[in-house]
């Protein structure tokens, strides 16, 4: 979808203040780049840029909103921005890149950003920190975590955790117990089952076999293995795959998640209106903990989080999956003529206080210690939720860092978890031979990335 928004359209949509945060103390504890010069005495350049972004309605409401705000605010300059779902964002993207068309700001996800980089498609950001993007009070573990190479290509637009997002309001119809604030893949499985039994028509998950995130917690809990070596290459054995890929099998027989069609159907690349959870076919979907606002939006039913189940295997530690991400990153196109605008919207969003609490915590938990303080005392009740969980994965030690950042040819690796994962589920692979696909398509993506 393309939007265009003038100063006049501002006046008439209004201006409608978000809110969002407290207990953030989690926050604490081959190519190459072109970038045009930049001096301290650097200005506003009056002219059009385009603005590009992934995410569901919410996303695009709240991002319209502050370029209507920043273009109030520097004369003569206009943000054109266009969205679409995830899955269609990057091939899009890329098309638009080899038309000569590539967007002066680009909203950048931690899995492509090292291929764009590599490719020299991404400005490096030094010369406009302090001015125009001011990090001085910004998290430093989030920022360093999202460097390449370590320089700074793009700037987080905020933190968060993996998360399943369930309907509690079927777990009371079921009466089959709340939630364990901690489980084991097995019990998971198990529990998924019975509320299935309990409920019918309703299946315990969406099937999560194909979902990149997921499978990488399931990864990271094999004694400490990572996605990716520090080299490049895959951090896991083809026996993991067979495991996860097993285990989701199970899961389909038992009715503990959806069948494939459905899970083709609804929560493929539309979005939490779309989903299996949102449209009663399943109780929990895997998400991040940033669209619990989407996805409680989208319903009257009362949602909650939890943490991602844990690993009881022959190879398990007291190694946690899950880890602080930064939900996605503002970066600047390296053949942008408006580098300095770009770069000054980038800094509008994370330092001015309208454009802080128009955003909220929709894109996650800011950086900026202000931004932070200054949404503290608007939280709405599923942004204290949010929060909320966000403390509890922290202060339960159910998180550790990651290590390795993504190599060029992540993105077609999780194409190649998407497709094999649905040949298993389809009944086209077995797990062994769906596993033996994937293992040779994601090694072909690294080696030729």
């Amino acid at each position: 979808m393309d939007t265009r928004f003038s100063r006049r359209q501002l006046l008439r949509h209004g201006v409608e203040g978000a809110a969002v945060l407290s207990g953030l103390s989690f926050l604490a504890a081959c190519g190459t780049s072109s970038t045009a010069s930049v001096s301290a005495n650097a200005t506003i350049t009056p002219g059009t840029l385009n603005l590009v972004f992934w995410g569901a309605t919410l996303r695009d409401q709240l991002t319209r909103k502050t370029i209507g705000l920043f273009d109030t605010a520097h004369s003569g300059v206009t943000i054109n921005s266009s969205f679409t779902d995830f899955t269609s964002y990057w091939p899009k993207l890329n098309t638009q890149i080899a038309g000569g068309n590539e967007p002066d700001i680009i909203q950048m996800d931690m899995r492509y950003i090292k291929q764009f980089v590599t490719n020299g498609l991404l400005a490096d950001l030094k010369p406009f920190v302090n001015t125009p993007i001011d990090l001085s009070d910004f998290d430093k573990n989030l920022l360093d975590g999202t460097r390449v190479n370590g320089e700074l290509y793009g700037v987080p637009a905020g933190g968060n955790y993996q998360t399943d997002i369930y309907d509690t309001t079927l777990i009371q119809k079921a009466g089959v117990g709340p939630v364990p604030t901690k489980m084991t893949w097995e019990q998971f499985a198990t529990y998924c089952e019975q509320l299935h039994t309990a409920l019918g028509t309703y299946y315990g998950t969406q099937d999560m076999s194909h979902i990149m995130t997921a499978f990488e917690v399931f990864v990271r809990e094999h004694n400490g293995l990572e996605l990716y070596t520090s080299d490049g290459k895959l951090g896991f054995d083809r026996s993991v795959v067979v495991e996860w890929f097993t285990y989701w099998q199970g899961m389909r027989q038992s009715g503990g998640c959806v069948p494939p069609d459905v899970e083709k159907a609804f929560d493929g690349t539309a979005g939490p209106q779309a989903s299996s959870l949102i449209n009663g076919k399943a109780v929990f979907a895997h998400s991040l903990s940033n669209l619990f606002d989407a996805y409680q939006g989208a319903t009257k039913n009362a949602l909650a989080m939890t943490p991602l189940p844990t690993y009881s295997g022959a190879s398990a530690a007291a190694t946690p999956g899950m880890y602080l991400k930064a939900s996605m990153l503002w970066s600047v196109g390296a053949k942008s003529k408006f580098q300095f605008d770009s770069a000054s919207f980038i800094g509008f969003t994370i330092n001015d206080p309208t454009a802080v609490t128009t955003l909220g915590v929709e894109r996650g938990i800011p950086g900026s210690a202000k931004a932070q303080a200054l949404l503290k005392p608007n939280l709405t009740p599923t942004q204290q939720a949010q929060v909320t969980y966000i403390n509890l994965v922290a202060s339960n030690g159910l998180a550790t860092p990651k290590k390795v950042l993504d190599p060029s040819g992540a993105g077609a690796v999780e194409t190649a978890l998407i497709n094999a994962a649905f040949a298993v589920a389809f009944g086209q692979k077995t797990p062994d031979t769906g596993a033996d696909q994937f293992m040779s398509d994601a090694q072909t993506a690294l080696s030729q990335a």
